[in-house]
């Protein structure tokens, strides 16, 4: 009975992959689909987390190198004040 299942000659053992292969292909298909969606949910919090983090160690950074030219600016004006009073 089960041999009756079964594919006998070429043609139904092509028919018979062909069928496999086609399933195969669409569960393929939709496993890649929820793995695609699993990833964009998964990772999209993450991602505005780290855009609001690296804005404000940009902010930082450009903070930093404002304060660093404030200071050249004023060490400068003390070397050109302490040769005037000489």
């Amino acid at each position: 009975m089960d041999n009756q299942l079964e594919p006998q000659t070429d043609r139904e053992i092509m028919l018979h992959l062909d069928r496999k292969i086609d399933l195969f292909a669409d569960r393929l298909e939709r496993l890649t689909s929820v793995l695609e969606k699993l990833e964009t949910i998964k990772f999209e919090g993450h991602e505005e987390r780290l855009a609001a983090i690296e804005k404000e160690i940009n902010q930082w950074k450009g903070i930093t190198k404002v304060g660093m030219v404030v200071i050249v600016v004023i060490q400068i004006l003390i070397q050109v004040l302490s040769h005037l009073g000489k």
